[in-house]
């Protein structure tokens, strides 16, 4: 699949089939965090996969997400804080949901592709969530994806937000790009010899 067609198709997928996914194409889709970017090149990110029914079914309860209970697997992504705070002091923690921001949609993405299903879950009980699964207090959970095959096609959705209308240029509040002759906008171009 083409990546023009994952990010089209991506959904956020609440059904899950009653069929075993392979834990490998899951690790496939994690490995492809490493490739976002990272604040400083330093990979900040952990996981935790689980396909132990019991824990996913108090993950649907302490995230108010009964649906949950349907997935064959959950991934928790966390950060590790230490480097990051240590070289970006205060920014840090915005580093981190950013950096975690940008390995999740890789691994959205990469779900998609082959053909899992998951719904990116930000609203947890945290504290509760670490007890279940023995995280340690100095790691940010970041979020959780159920994961498993999706159990009907999700309707066609129409595009939230129009580009144009979310556009500014320049400075905010300018709607449409400053009209510039060519000489403007390319001042140091060559063009049949002479400078324009």
């Amino acid at each position: 699949m083409k990546l023009q067609n994952s990010i089209q198709k991506r959904r956020s997928i609440r059904k899950f089939k009653d069929k075993k996914v392979d834990y490998r194409d899951i690790f496939d889709c994690l490995d492809t965090t490493r490739f976002a970017p990272m604040a400083g090149g330093y990979f900040s990110l952990k996981f935790l996969l689980t396909d132990e029914k019991d824990k996913i079914k108090e993950v649907a309860e302490i995230t108010e997400q009964e649906f949950i209970q349907e997935a064959k697997y959950l991934v928790i992504f966390m950060s590790d804080p230490k480097i990051t705070k240590n070289l970006y002091k205060d920014r840090a923690e915005i580093y981190l949901h950013q950096q975690a921001g940008a390995a999740i949609q890789n691994f959205l993405l990469s779900l998609t592709e082959k053909g899992l299903g998951t719904c990116w879950i930000g609203h947890f009980n945290e504290d509760r969530l670490k007890r279940i699964f023995k995280i340690p207090a100095g790691q940010i959970v970041e979020a959780v994806f159920p994961i498993g095959y999706e159990k009907e096609k999700p309707k066609t959705r129409e595009v939230m937000a129009e580009l144009y209308n979310r556009m500014n240029f320049n400075q905010y509040g300018n709607k449409r790009m400053k009209k510039t002759t060519v000489q403007e906008a390319f001042p140091r171009v060559m063009y049949r010899g002479e400078n324009l």
